[in-house]
């Protein structure tokens, strides 16, 4: 970067600061010069300064858009100052070649280059990119890997072609193996360390090496073993591998008194395992888990002792446990506490009366004393007991269980005298205090007083404000007197947005909300990245200010962004139950031509449905409705043990689903359905027409507190929908239905309970009143209930009532009313693998003002789950409760995804 260049006489002649500017003149070839002028922010008429135009300047290039700038002064005719900018363009990347690497090589460069086309190249960036990729495939095993970077500049179009040239060369491969000190034979330690003859040693590999042979000379029994990391020599396609050991003496675990379980083991003595050392320094430690994992399991009153002895070679680690019944905790009390409301003192601590067990999901030991404890002094503390002592608790039996005291000295009590709160502008509300005139006073209570006025004081616009107090204390009281220095209400000066490449600046600038002149808040900063971030565009966004210009009364902001992939295909294959083997493939952009519009389309084939669907979807910032609309085209033709219905039409919803955690949609359908069954089975519509026309407004209602989307352990998720079907373009069907959802997740024990109920019902506008209900509804619009996200003793459909929503021969007629209740609790077995214990009841009826709770359906299954990062894999049975004449006695699901 050049400062403004100026001549000897003009620095005498033009009367800096006071001299108005005639003309700004900005050069930069193949750039947005409006917005480079922009970012410039001199104008014309404005009095001409140095600091001015080294802050313009500075922001052209934090901008990212050029790479150097020369500006200079020049005056003709007496008529005032012309500036003439020149700026080098910052050329943009057309393309990113690699060449001479295998295609895992390449993909391994180009994640580490981190490049993307149109984005401007800074070249001292881009060259320790190439430093790091090529230290990367050194790491990989490739010791004589290069990369050779090359730049072809078009400066016709001012941008570049990267090229990196490059060969990983021969691996580095083990060919041998030596640990001295080790004592074992070379075959022992191919086999205990993992590395095979012949195989690529990348770094990985061999720290991965080295941890296996630590681990298993532990589990020898040489719990002080130390493992040196791994050296190389020799030729690359055979080189020795050498670890350099040290063993250190050979212990044994005697334990008496108790039995050695694998809880035990692994949750006190990991050293069994080799996952961790172990020496005399941590034998306290020891002794003292060992304890705790007695305590955990209800054993309060459980005495470890151990100790040491042997050889210096030989060496015996002796512990005497004797653990004791389960109890339970009798009494929780606080001696000493007695001036302090005792409900305030229980909430401050985890541990309560009663029976602990593995429901609870609370354990109790001795290190959770000991938080508690932490906790009641802190609280005590912030209610104004400044000398406040906690001792160490105590477990005693008591009354057939334990008595846990956690010992209290409260000392005097401090209050508040007066608070006096002095400097705040008048146009920034003061909110309400910790600290309040005869309430507690603490040190906390002063730092939380001067925190909260700090903030609400840069809320306002007060960047640079400062907040201090002072205190007088006499006796058990202390007046605080807090200043707030303010300074100067804080502006957005020029705001530059830099590392755009694809995404149109005025996208960046109708979601950030932030405009030069505008008050400058933190909060209002912080927003405005998450926002941003919140488009799915963008994997970073930052904001800072310029280099020297933190203070004054405006701020210069660079908003740093980094593009994120914005296409993606997707292919998938999955078999279950119920659809057999499906295949799905998917298109997305989701920034559209720049837009951070969404345009995807998807496909889905199975046994049981063809399904293609394009959709699109707008940004509620950006769209000219002020919400976000998602609007769909779509085509299934499902297949079903007695009917086959296709279905074609579109849905625009208006709406934020990632609104948390209370959200409002409006939805509009229209749906052409044409089915082929029997007529007993079709509507009067559809036996007339062949195919049914639906139009259809529904209002949906949504909470949602989970806390993970795809396997969560606590939280609720509710939903309300009201569908008004209307005979409005061409439409024929009318009909209201109200569809409600609730499930409750909580943690209990292990595992999780998950509570779930869906209530239905529909309500036809015309039709024959001679004719049941449910058939006088398309097929598509009726509920159906059965299979494994329903009722899991039932087949898919086939939960219903005879007569009315079932024919004689058990196939699915459907029905208007639908009820169903599900209480499963989810808990872990080992490593991915969980198992899950389900009660289901539910039930299907024809006319919704028939439904009955005696009518309900009844089933109870196992299952056990597999998790995935998107999910469980599934496999469960269901036990018919009510079984009746003619069913099975139950169903085998296996199937992808929670069932609710």
């Amino acid at each position: 970067m050049a400062a403004a260049l100026l001549t000897g006489a003009l620095v005498a002649a033009v009367a800096w600061g006071t001299t108005p500017v005639r003309e700004v003149l900005l050069e930069a070839p193949g750039a947005p010069v409006e917005r480079l002028r922009q970012y410039f922010g001199v104008t014309p008429s404005q009095p001409l300064s140095r600091l001015e135009i080294r802050r313009g300047v500075q922001a052209l290039i934090a901008s990212g858009l050029v790479e150097d700038v020369v500006v200079t002064v020049e005056e003709e005719g007496g008529q005032g100052p012309i500036l003439k900018v020149r700026a080098q363009t910052a050329s943009r990347i057309a393309a990113i070649v690699v060449t001479g690497l295998e295609r895992r090589h390449e993909r391994l460069v180009r994640e580490t280059l981190d490049l993307s086309p149109s984005v401007p190249l800074h070249v001292a960036a881009f060259e320790r990119a190439v430093q790091r990729a090529e230290a990367a495939l050194k790491a990989d095993g490739y010791p004589q890997a290069w990369l050779e970077p090359s730049l072809e500049f078009e400066r016709a179009t001012e941008t570049v072609t990267v090229r990196v040239a490059g060969s990983a060369g021969p691996a580095l491969r083990a060919g041998a193996i030596e640990a001295p000190g080790s004592g074992l034979a070379e075959a022992v330690l191919w086999r205990r360390s993992g590395l095979k003859a012949g195989a690529r040693l990348s770094q990985r590999a061999l720290s991965e090496a080295r941890v296996a042979l630590l681990r298993s000379l532990r589990r020898a029994g040489y719990w002080e073993a130390e493992v040196g990391q791994p050296r190389t020599s020799g030729p690359l396609e055979r080189a020795t591998v050498l670890f350099e050991v040290e063993l250190g003496p050979k212990y044994r675990l005697e334990l008496r008194g108790e039995k050695l379980g694998k809880s035990l083991r692994q949750a006190a003595l990991p050293f069994l395992s080799g996952a961790e050392g172990f020496s005399e320094a941590t034998l306290e430690a020891t002794v003292k888990a060992v304890r705790c994992w007695a305590q955990r399991d209800g054993r309060f009153l459980a005495s470890v002792e151990g100790r040491l002895r042997g050889t210096p070679t030989e060496r015996v680690l002796e512990l005497d446990a004797h653990f004791g019944p389960r109890l339970r905790i009798a009494a929780l009390e606080f001696p000493g506490a007695e001036g302090v409301d005792r409900a305030f003192v229980l909430s401050r601590v985890a541990v309560r009366q009663g029976k602990p067990g593995r429901l609870r999901g609370e354990p109790v030991d001795e290190e959770t004393l000991a938080q508690d404890a932490a906790s009641v002094r802190a609280a005590l503390i912030r209610e104004g007991y400044a000398h406040a002592e906690v001792g160490t608790p105590r477990i005693l039996p008591a009354n057939g269980g334990v008595r846990i005291e956690i010992p209290v000295t409260l000392g005097e009590r401090t209050r508040v005298g007066e608070v006096q709160v002095v400097g705040v502008p008048e146009d920034v509300p003061v909110p309400p205090l910790p600290l309040v005139a005869g309430g507690p006073w603490s040190v906390a209570g002063e730092e939380a007083t001067r925190e909260l006025l700090a903030d609400a004081v840069a809320e306002a616009g007060y960047a640079d404000a400062q907040v201090s107090s002072e205190r007088s204390c006499s006796g058990t009281v202390c007046s605080v007197t807090v200043t707030v220095v303010p300074g100067h209400k804080v502006m957005v000066g020029r705001l530059v947005v830099a590392g755009l490449g694809k995404t149109r600046p005025d996208v960046v600038d109708r979601m950030i909300r932030l405009e030069p002149g505008s008050v400058f808040t933190p909060m209002g900063s912080l927003e405005a990245t998450r926002r941003l971030v919140s488009l799915g565009v963008f994997k970073r966004a930052t904001t800072r200010r310029l280099p020297g210009l933190e203070v004054g009364p405006t701020r210069d902001i660079v908003l740093d962004v980094l593009e994120a992939p914005t296409r993606s295909v997707g292919f998938g294959l999955g078999w279950d139950t119920e659809a057999r083997t499906s295949v799905s493939l998917n298109w997305s952009e989701t920034s559209l031509f720049g837009t951070a519009r969404t345009l995807a389309v998807d496909g889905r084939y199975s046994a049981r449905e063809a399904r293609w669907q394009v959709s699109f979807r707008e940004p509620a910032e950006l769209g000219l409705l002020g919400v976000p609309v998602w609007v769909s085209v779509f085509r299934t033709d499902e297949n079903y043990d007695t009917y086959r219905l296709l279905r074609r039409g579109m849905w625009v919803e208006f709406g934020d689903r990632r609104r948390l955690p209370r959200r409002a949609l409006l939805r509009y359908d229209y749906q052409v359905t044409q089915p082929e069954a029997p007529d007993e089975l079709l509507s009067e519509l559809e036996r007339g027409h062949q195919r049914a026309k639906i139009a259809s407004l529904t209002p949906i209602l949504e909470y949602d507190s989970r806390d993970d989307v795809f396997e969560p352990h606590r939280g609720v998720q509710a939903s309300l929908q009201y569908q008004n079907a209307f005979p409005l373009f061409d439409a024929d069907a009318a009909f209201q239905k109200l569809t409600l959802l609730g499930t409750a997740y909580t943690p209990v024990g292990p595992g999780v309970l998950v509570g779930s109920t869906r209530l239905g019902a529909i309500e036809p506008k015309d039709g024959d009143a001679a004719v049941p209900k449910n058939l006088r509804l398309p097929i598509a619009v009726r509920y159906f209930a059965g299979g494994r996200i329903s009722h899991r003793a039932f087949p898919i459909d086939r939960l219903g009532i005879v007569g009315e929503t079932l024919d004689s021969n058990g196939d699915p007629l459907g029905g208007t009313g639908l009820a169903l209740v599900n209480l499963e609790w989810r808990f872990p077995l080992a490593g991915s693998v969980g198992g899950a214990v389900f009660l289901d009841g539910g039930n299907v009826w024809g006319d919704w003002r028939s439904m009955d709770v005696a009518q309900l359906r009844w089933g109870a299954g196992l299952g056990v789950r597999v998790g995935t990062p998107i999910g469980p894999v599934r496999l469960e049975y269901g036990w018919k409760l009510d079984r009746q004449r003619g069913e099975s006695a139950g169903e085998l699901f296996f199937a992808f995804g929670n069932p609710f």
